[in-house]
């Protein structure tokens, strides 16, 4: 085992020493400095660091690549938590290079940080050679390999593809930009690309560096290398509290205990109860030699704000986060293992890229049924006897009447679907007012096929038309978005009460607002809403709403809005937080993943 002190010392010294490079790669292929390397950032894919760590260093697997990516745009790095990115990808060594004023690839050097740390750029820009390829050109292709530093070049894009084992399609994980800096690694040792690149700017314009080229530059001048050796010390010094924060802890008996982090996003304080009761009973299991701690962010996850799971190996998200392909892509390359949804719909995650970069997903597929369900009667029975419009008329001393009308629902024809656990409830409660109900799902549920009252339809359109009633239980998928358009509000009979509390874009809302306006609808009560992320679960009340559509239904006397409120009761609560962390239990302790999770997403 090789181990060394006095690192940053030796390449932070102001004294010039002789700098021998090739005899420096002979070195690091023998020496803990690969995974060093690694851990220059919170940022780094932890789970490919190879070699030996010091003691305080979490144990990894040993099968770390020596070529890792730069993302190095001026944009990520005016963030303190911009990222190496580990996609180990260059550019395809057949294209031609096209001549290229100087100034011009000065100009690129000098906005790139990692360059900025770097003598004399001129000897570096007379290495770059300029390509311009038009725009879906293949610049990289997965499992292939090559020798060269690749930089984005202006006002150019290219867009990066990882095969999905289990699909066997491309999924986009992310778009490079200019400055964006990739094939350092390579230098000490080449392996096949871990994705390809495509280009999609046109045209797109990159530079490349012929990696022995670049060497030979770093061998001739010893200052160069020396400042690029300090500029990887400075990252160094910046990452060992994260790596410390990552170390084995023990218990009182002696035992070893790994603590993993988990960062829950789009928190709010009314959760803080059961999850804390959910992660103490977790870390006071016997069986249990795996410490959880969590980390909580009122803050939804978006790219911007990504870095925040920084050490975390599992992410916990909520109904309005964005998991794009982007977001999973930064997440998978901070070592990020496990998505945990602490809710039923799933439509907020890329699942072709989650499988792509081996993230497991999980979510809670049923917390309390009997919550929704309920909220949609509350809906339901305000909308029908008025009293929300009776309760503000009462405060305001009016105890007039007139138009407070409503009607019976003993004897009405309620339309349902989709009925999974929150439909199936949803019947029962409809069932005991004494409704007839028309049921439609892909997949019927038995006991309710032999339910008096109940009766399957074999199309969605014999439901609208013979329903005065209609809640929806839907999934959001691509066949079910917008179901509920203007062509199907005119099969519905006239005065129809539409209720949603599954997800905001299963109904098209202009054309529910026309079906409101024209009186087609004589009601509708909604807990979601298609673009409610920027509004709901936050106090909106000082500013003005400035969604034009949202704005728009509020100022109806027979729509019901609410922020997205059925699951909140006490024992949805605690369900929800005891499935999240069962969830995360059986990843970490029950070692099970992707598909093999009780309560995985499937594509």
């Amino acid at each position: 085992m090789h181990r060394f002190s006095g690192f940053s010392a030796f390449f932070s010294s102001t004294k010039q020493i002789p700098f021998d490079l090739l005899r420096y790669r002979q070195i690091v292929s023998k020496t803990p400095f690969p995974s060093l390397i690694a851990h220059l950032h919170p940022r780094v894919h932890l789970s490919r660091v190879t070699h030996s760590l010091p003691s305080y260093s979490p144990k990894l697997p040993s099968d770390l690549p020596l070529s890792f990516v730069f993302k190095q745009s001026a944009l990520a790095h005016s963030n303190p938590n911009y990222y190496f990115n580990i996609l180990n990808m260059t550019v395809a060594s057949d294209q031609a290079p096209v001549e290229s004023p100087l100034d011009e690839r000065l100009s690129l050097l000098s906005s790139m940080p990692f360059f900025q740390h770097m003598q004399r750029h001129e000897d570096i820009a007379k290495l770059m050679e300029k390509v311009v390829l038009t725009k879906g050109a293949e610049i990289v292709k997965e499992g292939e390999s090559d020798s060269y530093l690749f930089v984005i070049g202006h006002a150019s894009e290219a867009d990066v593809f990882k095969l999905d084992p289990v699909s066997k399609t491309d999924v986009r994980l992310l778009t490079l930009k200019r400055g964006d800096f990739i094939g350092l690694g390579n230098m000490l040792e080449h392996n096949p690309h871990s994705a390809s690149v495509v280009a999609s700017s046109d045209p797109t314009v990159i530079y490349r560096i012929k990696h022995d080229r670049f060497a030979d530059l770093l061998i001739s001048k010893p200052s160069m290398a020396l400042s690029l050796s300090r500029y990887l010390t400075k990252e160094l010094r910046m990452f060992r509290v994260k790596v410390a924060d990552l170390a084995d802890r023990s218990d009182t008996n002696g035992n070893s205990i790994k603590t993993v982090k988990m960062v829950v996003f789009d928190f709010k304080s009314y959760e803080q109860k059961y999850f804390d009761e959910a992660i103490a009973h977790f870390n006071e299991s016997e069986d249990v030699k795996i410490r959880l701690e969590a980390k909580y962010y009122p803050l939804k996850l978006s790219e911007d704000t990504v870095y925040l799971a920084n050490g975390a190996k599992i992410v916990c998200i909520f109904v309005n986060d964005t998991a794009s392909s982007s977001v999973l892509a930064q997440l998978s390359e901070i070592g990020v293992k496990m998505l945990a949804l602490r809710c039923a719909g799933f439509n907020q995650v890329d699942l072709k890229a989650a499988s792509a970069l081996n993230i497991s997903v999980a979510r809670v597929p049923a917390y309390s049924p009997y919550a929704v369900a309920e909220h949609c009667v509350a809906l339901l029975q305000t909308l029908n006897r008025k009293t929300h419009l009776a309760y503000n008329r009462v405060k305001s001393g009016n105890f007039s009447l007139s138009n407070l009308v409503g009607v019976d629902l003993h004897g009405r024809t309620v339309g349902v679907l989709g009925t999974g656990k929150i439909g199936y409830c949803f019947i029962q409660i409809m069932l005991g007012f004494g409704c007839k109900v028309l049921a439609y799902d892909l997949y019927r549920n038995k006991e309710l096929e032999r339910t008096p009252n109940v009766r399957y339809v074999d199309t969605v359109d014999e439901l609208l038309r013979g329903s005065s009633i209609i809640s929806i239980h839907c999934p959001l998928t691509s066949e079910t978005r917008h179901m509920i358009n203007k062509q199907a509000i005119e099969k519905m009979p006239k005065g129809v009460i539409i209720i949603n509390t599954s997800r905001g874009a299963l109904i098209n809302t202009p054309d529910l607002i026309w079906g409101l306006k024209s009186g087609h609808i004589g009601g509708a009560g909604l807990d979601v809403y298609e673009f409610e992320s920027d509004y709901f679960f936050e106090d909106k009340s000082a500013e003005v709403i400035s969604d034009d559509t949202l704005a728009r239904l509020l100022t109806f006397g027979n729509v019901l809005v609410t922020s997205h409120q059925a699951f909140l009761t006490e024992e949805a609560l605690r369900a929800i937080a005891n499935v999240t962390i069962g969830n995360v239990r059986e990843f970490l302790v029950g070692g099970k993943s992707m598909k093999a999770l009780t309560n995985t997403v499937n594509l």
